[in-house]
């Protein structure tokens, strides 16, 4: 059990690793100017801000949402890595596996 825990941190770290770089790249991108004529006063033009500041708020959600799962892996990681640099004699096997 140790040998597939060892697989197992090794793949955690490995994809942790990608996860910051995709993070990374997730912000938002800076919110767009919409263009008005100053004569006229649509609602074609405010509709166009509406749907920027959704957009906008979706992509923050996901991002949200994304560094809140980065962050329980990075958890689970470190536990199991506190787990794995135990002494053999130290690691309860049962209450590893039910982990």
């Amino acid at each position: 059990f140790l040998k597939t825990a060892n697989e197992q941190l090794v793949e955690c770290r490995r994809v942790l690793k990608f996860t910051y770089v995709f993070a990374y790249y997730m912000t938002t991108p800076p919110k767009k100017k919409v263009e008005k004529d100053k004569s006229s006063n649509k609602k074609g033009d405010t509709l166009k801000e509406e749907q920027l500041t959704a957009e906008e708020q979706k992509k923050n959600r996901q991002k949200e949402v994304f560094e809140t799962h980065q962050g329980m892996l990075e958890e689970f990681t470190e536990g199991l890595s506190d787990i794995v640099e135990k002494p053999l004699k130290d690691i309860d096997r049962t209450g590893v596996v039910n982990k």
